[in-house]
Formats: C-alpha cells, sequence, structure tokens
C-alpha cells in the first residue's frame, strides 16, 4: 500500500509533498511515509566516556604546553606559577613531604617515584637508541671514517660515571661491614677470654697440664717460646736434632717419653727413665711452655714438645 502511496506523489522543486491523486489518504501519513523512506532516522551519537575526555584534554594540555615550551619566557613563567601554586598546596596542607608522612605512606611514594624514574631514563633510552641506529644506518657523507657521535660518547661516559659510583659505594659497604664485623668478634673474643680465665682461677686445682700451658701462653710471659724454637733451629738434619735433645737437657723435654717432675732447681732426670707414680698435676706450669707451632706442624721437629725454663 505504502509503495503504491509513494509512487503516486508528485513533488515540487522543493521535495514539498502536494495532493495525491488518491484523496483518501491522510495528508500526515503521507509525510510521515516520506520522511521515513527518504530521510531516514540516523543512529544517536554514543556519549564519551570519562576516559575518553581525560584522554582528549590531556592532549590539549599537552599540545599546549609544548607551545609554550618552545618559548622560554613563557615557559619560565609557566614554571613560577606551579611553584607559587605548590607552594600554596603545601601550606593548605593540601600536599604532604616525604618528611611528614608515615612509614607506609613514605614507602608508597618513594615506591612511585622509582616508576616514574625508570620510565623517565626508558624513554631516554629508547631515543638515544633510535637516534644512533639512524645515525648507523644511514650512509656517510663521506668515504672517510666517521668518528663515534656525540650520543654514544655521552650515553658512554654515563654509564661508566654509574657503574663506578655502584662500585665505590659498595665498597664502602664492605669496608664498614667489615670493620663493624672485626669490632664486634675482637670484642666477643675478649669475653670469652676472661670467662675463661675467670673459670680457671676458680678451678685451678682441676685444671690439666694442658690447659695450663695454654694459660701460661696467653699470659704476658712468653719468654719460652722464643727458646723453644731457638733450640730446633740449632739442628739441621733428624740426626742434628735427636743430638741436640741429649746435649741440652736442660732445655728440651719429650714429653712423648717421659713423665717427670720438674724439682725447685730445675734439673730434669734422665730421659729414658718413666715414672708412673708421678702425676702431670704436681708438675709447676711456670716451669715450661707449650710451643703451639709445633703441633700445628707436622714436621719431626716440631714433635719435640717441651721446653723447660730453668730456674736461676
Amino acid at each position: 500500500m505504502s509503495e503504491k502511496v509513494i509512487q503516486s506523489f508528485v513533488f515540487d522543486s522543493r521535495f514539498r509533498p502536494v495532493k495525491s491523486h488518491m484523496p483518501c489518504i491522510n495528508l500526515l501519513a503521507l509525510q510521515q511515509i516520506y520522511h521515513v523512506c527518504f530521510f531516514p532516522q540516523m543512529t544517536p551519537k554514543k556519549k564519551a566516556s570519562r576516559e575518553e575526555i581525560l584522554l582528549k584534554k590531556k592532549l590539549r594540555e599537552r599540545e599546549r604546553y609544548k607551545k609554550i615550551k618552545s618559548d622560554p619566557v613563557k615557559l619560565e613563567q609557566q614554571r613560577e606559577k606551579e611553584r607559587i601554586k605548590y607552594e600554596n598546596k603545601k601550606n593548605k596542607k593540601q600536599v604532604k613531604s616525604i618528611n611528614d608522612m608515615n612509614e607506609r605512606e613514605a614507602r608508597l611514594k618513594r615506591k612511585e617515584w622509582r616508576a616514574r624514574s625508570k620510565k623517565y631514563y626508558n624513554k631516554k633510552k629508547q631515543i638515544a637508541q633510535e637516534m644512533n641506529y639512524m645515525l648507523r644506518e644511514s650512509p656517510p657523507s663521506t668515504d672517510e671514517s666517521r668518528p663515534a657521535s656525540p650520543v654514544q660518547r655521552h650515553s658512554g661516559r654515563k654509564r661508566i660515571h654509574r657503574d663506578r659510583s655502584k662500585i665505590i659505594q659498595r665498597n664502602k659497604k664492605l669496608i664498614h661491614e667489615n670493620s663493624r664485623l672485626k669490632t664486634m668478634l675482637e670484642k666477643y673474643r675478649k669475653r670469652c677470654y676472661r670467662a675463661k680465665k675467670a673459670t680457671c682461677k676458680k678451678n685451678e686445682s682441676e685444671m690439666t697440664p694442658r690447659s695450663k700451658v695454654k694459660t701460661i701462653m696467653k699470659s704476658k710471659d712468653k719468654q719460652l717460646y722464643p727458646l723453644a724454637d731457638e733450640n730446633f733451629q740449632k739442628a739441621g738434619t733428624s740426626k742434628d736434632q735427636t743430638t741436640q735433645m741429649h746435649n741440652i737437657p736442660d732445655h728440651t723435654y719429650n714429653r712423648e717419653e717421659t713423665d717427670a717432675e720438674i724439682e725447685n732447681d730445675g734439673n730434669i732426670p734422665n730421659r729414658r727413665t718413666t715414672s708412673n707414680e708421678v702425676s702431670w698435676d704436681k708438675i709447676k706450669p711456670g716451669k715450661f711452655v707449650l710451643a703451639e707451632f709445633m703441633s700445628k706442624k707436622k714436621d719431626r721437629k716440631y714433635r719435640y714438645v717441651c721446653s723447660v725454663q730453668k730456674k736461676r
């Protein structure tokens, strides 16, 4: 029905519908049909979301700031405005400095700073790489060898300076840590020595000969230690060492073979005699010193264990 009605329209130069040859058709219905057929209704525009509006605003601000940066005078004025604006916010407590924040807020703020710095340096690095690539791929102007670009030299110097600074800071930390650990070690070593010394004074009657010898060696009186070394330095071969031991009975004593009691006059009995009745607890520690270096080395001359001081 509508197609027949449309075909029966007669249009003037202004596309206004006139009366149809069919007088029974309502004029309002004809106009509605006319608009639906020749002027279809278009879909309404979507309302921009908040993200799209903010993005457009950000792009406009970026373009505006780009124009300001091209003019040094306007750039200085803009920076002064931003500085005053920040000071006003700070006075009104709208923004807080890092010193006024609590531990959690300061940690989050520093994390944000690190992310921004990383993004900034990555962007600079990408620009430098693109510049280097363009300079490397572009054909040289002359046949001569092309020197290194200023961008490469600058980035290389920055990298060297950064690595050197890291090494210096790491060395400082290690030196400080080493000094601290040495101080702690010395402190606890002294505490251990004092505790052992106090225990030895209390239980001096229960001390073994080896403990007594170690106590004497750690004290300031170490006159017998060089004497033992001197006795063994005189003997070159093993035969000479044996001879030296027999020739100097007053200054050397073989603890492995003989148990003997040192009398007040400092005389030592025959090396080859053994007295099972005499206990090592009766030997006065002040009469002999066990050279510690003898037990640490496996050479035969260090198996002669004891050097005895003759009482004057």
